[in-house]
């Protein structure tokens, strides 16, 4: 019994494990240009794939992605900022912002670690650009948690747009 029990433990460190990993909804954003507005805007999912990326790697333990998952995460970032300011959000109104996370990375280093997440953002109006948050740290405290401040500077860098500002607020 204990000669089958280590060979099952050999093979599972052999092999590895998979953690799939989603950002959490960080209280705050980082500083975001003041503005406001009164209009209803939809926001939604345009990442078609819930298949598990590798996200981050270390020894034999890798972290995966549904990118999906992480764009609900960016609406959920970009609802709030909104509505603190003033708009509605309501399923199918005319003003819509579609947003795809595309990419989420973590290269974990010996002194930095740093998390990479790009996100689309497309206008019903037809504005589409890439928006990329990096996050890193030189502690090794919650690492694979870098994520999430990436996707939030992502959703802060879509949210300082002119051009987004300018769709959000006619």
């Amino acid at each position: 019994m204990k000669k089958i029990l280590l060979t099952t433990l050999a093979v599972a460190f052999q092999l590895g494990c998979t953690t799939p990993y989603t950002p959490r909804v960080y209280p705050t954003l980082d500083a975001i240009p003041e503005f406001s507005g009164s209009t209803a805007i939809a926001i939604t999912n345009g990442q078609p794939s819930t298949e598990p990326m590798p996200y981050a790697s270390q020894g034999a333990r890798t972290w995966t992605a549904d990118l999906h998952e992480w764009t609900d995460v960016a609406i959920a970032l970009t609802e709030r900022e909104v509505v603190e300011r003033g708009f509605t959000v309501a399923e199918g109104s005319e003003r819509a912002l579609e947003l795809s996370v595309e990419t989420a990375s973590l290269e974990i280093g010996w002194a930095v670690s740093n998390a990479e997440v790009t996100m689309r953002a497309t206008t019903s109006d037809g504005t589409s650009a890439v928006y990329v948050g990096v996050n890193e740290s030189g502690r090794p405290i919650n690492l694979i948690g870098l994520a999430d401040g990436a996707l939030m500077r992502a959703v802060a860098a879509m949210l300082s747009d002119e051009k987004i500002v300018a769709f959000l607020t006619p």
